[in-house]
């Protein structure tokens, strides 16, 4: 067990695994480490946040990178949902972590998109009833049309949601929460450390 926590101190599990076995492996996991933690032990929010760039934020950056490069003609759209509430958290994050936990899970969108085991009937005048009808929206005027973008939709009156472009510094997304916005992607400049581990091996990063 110590040997254990030892590693995930080093951040040296982290490290993606395509590039585990190289010479540099110690620097990467130094490197991964600093933009994370605020002293030489992981906190668990520390451990929590480790694992979501780890998991999600780079394997997304690494699909956006693959479809600006060989379907770059094809509109990719970034999204970010950041609407927190207990009343529709995707089932799995409640079985897992229980209730009262703040923050947005993965996964956490499905249910303002389809019916849950544990899902019920919102009041018109809710915000996750504004949510509910937001996404599906969006999501039906996308799959009708290619473009997500629609003035008649709710929250969408003021927001042109652009596709992904390469020659943006930092990529432009479009954040779900209590209203909708489109802002510079939160993660982008922590997640292009990530892809600096892949700098000697760029080949294998998208």
């Amino acid at each position: 067990m110590p040997s254990a926590l030892k590693e995930l101190e080093t951040c040296r599990n982290f490290v993606p695994f395509e590039i585990m076995d190289d010479v540099d492996i110690v620097e990467n996991s130094k490197k991964l480490k600093k933009i994370h933690a605020d002293s030489s032990d992981l906190s668990i929010d520390e451990c929590m946040d480790i694992n979501a760039y780890y998991l999600f934020h780079l394997p997304l950056y690494r699909v956006l990178l693959s479809r600006l490069t060989y379907a770059p003609s094809a509109p990719t759209y970034l999204y970010r949902f950041d609407f927190d509430s207990e009343v529709l958290s995707f089932p799995y994050r409640i079985w897992r972590l229980g209730r009262g936990v703040k923050g947005v899970s993965h996964g956490d969108e499905l249910s303002y998109l389809f019916s849950t085991a544990i899902t019920y009937r919102q009041p018109k005048d809710s915000p996750e009833y504004k949510t509910i009808q937001r996404m599906i929206g969006i999501w039906t005027q996308f799959a009708a049309t290619g473009n997500p973008n629609a003035k008649d939709l709710p929250g969408m009156e003021r927001v042109v949601w652009e596709p992904v472009s390469e020659s943006q510094p930092s990529y432009k997304c479009l954040n779900i929460g209590e209203k909708l916005e489109f802002i510079d992607w939160p993660e982008m400049e922590k997640v292009k450390v990530w892809a600096s581990t892949f700098d000697k091996k760029k080949e294998l990063l998208f």
